[in-house]
């Protein structure tokens, strides 16, 4: 698994490509935000899906497609960085 520092702004921590599958840990001691979608919209910690502090995030694909190709974005609400870590994308 890759670590990524996840700061108070918004970074992407995998870019888009077609990918079988992306899991994301929490390893830090704060609530981390990440989307996945394409939107437009910024990533913000309110519009954000929570990753809790030691929770996973796993986004597998159907097996006949592949749906989570959007880059994945990341941002918390502390102070610092924060160690989030990837497997499946590079």
């Amino acid at each position: 698994m890759k670590a990524f520092n996840v700061t108070t702004t918004a970074q992407q921590v995998a870019a888009a490509g077609n990918r079988d599958f992306v899991h994301l840990q929490n390893v830090s001691d704060t609530d981390i935000y990440v989307k996945y979608d394409g939107s437009a919209a910024a990533l913000t910690t309110t519009n954000g899906l929570k990753i809790i502090p030691g929770g996973y995030l796993i986004l597998n694909n159907d097996g006949s497609r592949n749906v989570f190709t959007q880059a994945v974005w990341a941002i918390h609400g502390g102070t610092g960085n924060k160690e989030v870590r990837i497997q499946g994308a590079d």
